[in-house]
């Protein structure tokens, strides 16, 4: 399938369900049980929910401490909980949009998801200690925190130097917990590594990561309720997961054909249900960047999906029909895409000649010594900065000819004559031209600069004509410098990838009756070795092969 979103395809574990408990207890029975009496959503004391979702949202919020509703939805807890049925997306929704928003409303704090997870916990009953089919709560100290974390506490102060910190080797070594799980094959060293990962800095743990660290070794184990066995001191009997239950992983499918992504994605019975697809990593992708709505994808789900039991599910041929629809989608996408950005360079473009324009408009109706200099060799830093961001734009266009020939260009592209419509280069601005004879000339200034480029099998000549105004307007003349040109293959300082550079070597200056070598004039530089970043049927951008701020646009004379 051809997506927007390629990536190697490689499986990683997916720390499936949150902790259940904050301590770690080893496990005892197999079994499996419904959510919806998730010891989660158990009422219990403030501050062991707090810690607990705390520990969630650490563990699922971004690198600025912030949760995106998207985020929030793909949570397996309460994803689960919406695809059972016992927490409605309305519900969600309304749960969303009662609390404060961070990030011009797109996200939410930690505040804010204690105060979601709370109207979640409101919605389920609590659950009397002497009922049976339910989970047990944890029994609560005499300091009413959780008995679980304060034994969490005690074994992280049991396990730590005396910098108060974890290494590796002591979780490896010296936590029983650890070693009997390694001796049963219910953990591997890779997902022990990840785990690690995620949680510690610097090759150390502290506590606050010791508890993440175990919010995410949970995530291995279902934990569930028992109506007939319960452990005499209350405490809830344990379940390890099935392999296919204790290591649902996200599939990554980009370069699998269709029939096997079915495969890995199909549980049991050969079939693929709704939240299955929460599986698939290219698939949240499209839905967490908003490629594919959810809408399109229920719906396309359905018009594939044949009823089973109480259910909707697809077989691997409706599997693969549907794949092949959201495929269809983006190829769609693709060229919709191809279309905006085309009209994106459109307004790019047009806004910077627009600029252009306005500023020679404003600098030929001011009098003469107030007049700035041409090609906004005297603009201020905000004038350049401006004409630097629009010509970043362009740079990535896909109607840059650069883009689209991978920089192969050639000689036929630049012959011609072209006119200089504005420059940032320091060089420039200090000479006030391309000579300096703009600027030591008596009343003088510069007053524009064209570049004719000429190409045959016997000759690559380039002319510069600059404008040097004079007021009597009667005393202005043209420096003429004339030289040789060729195109050379570089390495762009500004992305570090190949380009093709502009090479100019001049060979003469002449104004007026004078002519002499150009080797003497130094002011020529800036011109002689430019990136060229930018090229269509009208327009040239080019940068400094050292110095990448010094931008030079050139417009085709007609």
């Amino acid at each position: 399938m051809n997506r927007r979103h390629h990536v190697t395809c490689v499986i990683k574990i997916f720390l499936a369900f949150l902790p259940l408990y904050s301590g770690f207890v080893m496990p005892t029975n197999v079994r499996r049980s419904p959510f919806v009496r998730h010891p989660l959503f158990v009422t219990t004391t403030t501050s062991t929910t707090d810690d607990e979702v705390s520990s969630i949202f650490s563990t699922y919020s971004n690198e600025e401490g912030l949760m995106m509703k998207e985020t929030l939805i793909k949570i397996p807890l309460i994803a689960e909980l919406v695809s059972e049925g016992d927490l409605l997306e309305s519900e969600l929704d309304v749960f969303w949009d009662s609390v404060p928003k961070a990030s011009a409303g797109k996200a939410i704090t930690i505040d804010s998801f204690l105060k979601i997870y709370q109207s979640i916990d409101d919605l389920f009953e609590e659950i009397d200690e002497e009922t049976d089919g339910g989970p047990p709560t944890t029994p609560l100290n005499d300091n009413g925190a959780s008995g679980d974390s304060e034994d969490l506490k005690r074994t992280f102060e049991q396990l730590c130097n005396d910098d108060k910190v974890l290494t590796k080797e002591m979780l490896l070594e010296k936590w029983d917990e650890m070693v009997a799980l390694f001796k049963d094959n219910l953990i591997s060293q890779e997902e022990f590594d990840s785990f690690w990962g995620e949680s510690s800095a610097n090759g150390m743990m502290t506590y606050d990561e010791f508890i993440r660290f175990n919010t995410l070794l949970d995530g291995l184990f279902e934990f569930e309720d028992d109506e007939d066995e319960v452990a005499s001191n209350d405490t809830p009997v344990y379940s390890v997961a099935t392999p296919k239950e204790q290591k649902r992983i996200m599939i990554e499918g980009n370069d699998l054909p269709p029939a096997v992504l079915f495969s890995n994605l199909a549980i049991s019975n050969d079939l693929v249900g709704m939240e299955d697809l929460a599986y698939w990593k290219e698939l949240q992708d499209m839905l967490k960047e908003g490629d594919l709505k959810k809408e399109e994808l229920k719906e396309i789900f359905r018009a594939n999906a044949l009823k089973k039991g109480n259910g909707l599910y697809l077989t691997e041929e409706g599997f693969v029909k549907m794949c092949g629809v959201i495929d269809d989608l983006f190829e769609e996408y693709e060229e919709d895409e191809k279309y905006v950005s085309t009209s994106k360079s459109s307004d790019a473009k047009r806004a910077l000649i627009e600029f252009f324009d306005q500023f020679e408009a404003q600098r030929s109706m001011a009098d003469d010594a107030e007049k700035r200099l041409s090609c906004g060799l005297d603009a201020d830093e905000g004038d350049d900065k401006l004409v630097e961001r629009i010509v970043s734009v362009l740079e990535k266009d896909l109607n840059n000819i650069i883009q689209q020939r991978q920089g192969d260009l050639s000689h036929e592209d630049f012959i011609g004559d072209w006119q200089l419509l504005y420059s940032t280069s320091s060089a420039m601005k200090f000479n006030k031209g391309l000579s300096g004879l703009g600027g030591s000339f008596p009343n003088g200034k510069f007053g524009g600069l064209r570049q004719s480029l000429k190409y045959s099998k016997f000759m690559q000549d380039v002319e510069y004509y600059e404008q040097i105004d004079v007021n009597p307007s009667s005393a202005s003349f043209e420096v003429k410098v004339n030289g040789a040109w060729e195109l050379r293959k570089s390495t762009s300082l500004f992305t570090n990838q190949p380009c093709t550079m502009l090479y100019i070597e001049p060979d003469r200056v002449q104004y007026g009756p004078t002519s002499t070598r150009a080797d003497h004039w130094k002011s020529l530089g800036p011109l002689n070795m430019l990136d060229i970043t930018y090229l269509d049927d009208d327009l040239r951008i080019m940068r400094g092969n050292t110095a990448t701020d010094a931008i030079f646009v050139f417009q085709r004379m007609n």
